[in-house]
């Protein structure tokens, strides 16, 4: 609670983001099998994700050390929903729609927790930052038990699409969290922002 009073975006960041990713980390391969994706294409599916997320953290960090971090969060957000409606929307009528606007979604959404992790370094004094990371890695730890349920859960109900239906719901609960919290927090300016490092919090089930 008391992390929450000092960073909302930084907890919530840390919570939704690991929501979407552990969603499409355990289920990511069903909604590809569904729709009708061979075993190649499945992989080939899963393993541009993964490098997208990994690419994409190196340059929005290095955009979030010189523009308001807390924008490029809300902008990062933003852009993270309209890919993965996309993938729900389009994603049936052509397979190149559909590896690019997921890799896009994917990437973009693993920035979120490395970008909201620097956003609540900067809000913290320097014997805060150890016990606040360790409270934002419990916040996406409880994220990533509950998105693998809500995940299936989707499917089940709405079919493939339902996977990015639900993402892009958390993703807009994000987003207004955002909003919300940018009119009660006090950021540093851009130049004492400490620099933005791209961090894994947990090694998805895909890469084991």
């Amino acid at each position: 609670k008391k992390l929450w009073r000092q960073s909302e975006l930084g907890v919530g960041g840390a919570l939704f983001s690991a929501v979407v990713l552990s969603a499409f980390a355990a289920v990511g391969p069903i909604f590809a099998v569904r729709s009708g994706l061979d075993t190649e294409q499945v992989a080939a599916f899963m393993g541009l994700a993964i490098l997208a997320a990994m690419f994409l953290q190196w340059p929005i960090g290095l955009l979030s050390d010189y523009v308001p971090r807390r924008l490029v969060i809300l902008a990062v957000v933003g852009c993270a929903i309209v890919t993965g409606l996309i993938a729900a929307f389009l994603g049936d009528r052509s397979i190149l729609w559909l590896y690019l606007s997921v890799s896009l979604f994917y990437g973009l959404t693993a920035c979120i927790y490395p970008l909201c992790l620097a956003l609540t370094h900067d809000l913290l004094p320097n014997n805060q930052i150890i016990p606040a990371s360790a409270t934002m890695l419990y916040s996406y730890g409880l994220g990533s038990v509950v998105g693998p349920i809500l995940g299936g859960l989707s499917i089940t109900l709405f079919g493939p699409a339902g996977l990015f239906f639900m993402v892009a719901a958390m993703l807009t609960l994000l987003l207004t969290l955002g909003i919300h919290s940018s009119a009660k927090e006090r950021d540093l300016a851009v130049e004492e922002q400490a620099h933005c490092v791209a961090v894994t919090p947990v090694s998805t089930s895909v890469i084991l």
